[in-house]
């Protein structure tokens, strides 16, 4: 398992968070401030810091004070979400993650999101075989179990898929960030090809409906 520790910045957050935690074998920390950041940074043993911004001095010293830390974490340094993602494909090699995360889809269909003793509603924003993201307002906590529920084109019923939180993001209107939950599907709980092909006509016709 490998760790990402990642700027609190919404540029990165809105592109690049959601896709880094659908990848397997990664886990995801954020932090704001300078102090959070290397106080993160050395309690966790992250292997890779995303900074974001341009390398200022500011920048510059805050990335020598994360590579004095005992274990020597790679700093990297993105003014953006794609020149962040670009960053990590060149170190995928030394990041040591286990493939690339099964190809995302932006899909907006209704989704009910079931944790224990709770149920709550949403929309998916995107989501692969392997995980999801749910707009909702009432995002559960970070590591619920939960089991998501939505409309199974061309079959009566509804899909179950079983998963857990990944990330949470609480409903902030001062906030850039989209609220709502990033969800990791179990291995027996994975969307099937024919669900993600079919689940585009279907968010086309509830939006018509």
């Amino acid at each position: 398992m490998q760790t990402i520790l990642l700027q609190d910045d919404p540029a990165l957050f809105r592109g690049l968070e959601h896709s880094l935690l659908c990848r397997d074998g990664i886990t995801l920390l954020t932090a704001a401030a300078d102090a959070e950041l290397l106080d993160t940074c050395l309690k966790s043993g992250a292997q890779v810091v995303l900074l974001a911004g341009r390398a200022t001095v500011a920048t510059e010293t805050l990335v020598r004070r994360l590579k004095s830390l005992p274990h020597d974490p790679l700093c990297l340094v993105a003014t953006g979400a794609r020149e962040a993602r670009d960053l990590l494909g060149r170190m995928e090699s030394r990041l040591g993650v286990a493939g690339r995360a099964a190809p995302r889809r932006v899909c907006r269909v209704a989704v009910r999101v079931t944790g224990p003793g709770t149920i709550c509603k949403g929309r998916t924003r995107d989501l692969s075989s392997s995980g999801a993201f749910i707009a909702t307002t009432e995002a559960l906590p970070e590591k619920t179990p939960v089991v998501v529920e939505f409309v199974s084109p061309g079959r009566r019923g509804s899909a179950r898929h079983t998963g857990v939180v990944v990330r949470s993001v609480a409903d902030d209107p001062l906030s850039q960030r989209l609220a709502g939950m990033a969800i990791r599907f179990a291995p027996g709980g994975r969307l099937s090809d024919d669900l993600l092909d079919a689940l585009p006509a279907a968010a086309a016709r509830d939006a018509t409906s």
